[in-house]
This record gives structure tokens, C-alpha cells and sequence, in this order.
């Protein structure tokens, strides 16, 4: 990282990369819409090619071995927990 690099605040998080900003994935609940804030955990899971995200107040909430997203069912076994923490969100 370079001397002059700066960071920048948000409500999603920042870094800077070769001396630009890179502003990370917001991560919200598939299912409630709930912003997840950086430092909580989530948790995600891929369904149909695509990831799903979960507050703990769903995955908890949900009743059964699998939770119902965005058309498809998930098994509970398949989410990953995560922590929402201030590096890139590769999946």
C-alpha cells in the first residue's frame, strides 16, 4: 500500500487498493431485508448459482431442516456462518 493512500468511512466497508478505493459488498438478509453491519455475523449459502445471505434472526427463526429462498430450499447444513468483517467478500 502506498504512503499516501487514504481511507474513507461508510456504512459498507471500505479499503484501499493501489491507491484507489474499493468499497466491499453490503451483505443484507434474503429474507427480512436487514442491513448485516460490519463485525455481525451472517450467514450464506449458494442456491441456484446464486448466494444467499442470512441474518441470525432468520437461521434461527426458521423451523425445519431447510430455509426457503428466493424460490429454492436451502438446507440449514449447506449455510456457512460468517463474520461481516472488514476484508473482501469472496465467495
Amino acid at each position: 500500500m502506498s504512503s499516501n493512500a487514504e481511507f474513507f468511512e461508510s456504512e459498507s466497508l471500505s479499503v484501499v487498493l493501489y491507491g484507489e478505493p474499493f468499497f466491499a459488498l453490503a451483505v443484507y438478509c434474503n429474507l427480512c431485508d436487514l442491513h448485516v453491519k460490519r463485525d455481525a455475523i451472517y450467514y450464506t449459502a449458494s442456491n441456484g448459482g446464486k448466494q444467499s445471505y442470512i441474518c441470525p434472526r432468520c437461521f434461527r427463526g426458521a423451523r425445519g431442516e431447510s430455509i426457503e429462498v428466493e424460490g429454492f430450499q436451502v438446507f440449514k447444513s449447506n449455510f456457512v456462518e460468517k463474520k461481516n468483517i472488514d476484508e473482501l467478500n469472496e465467495e
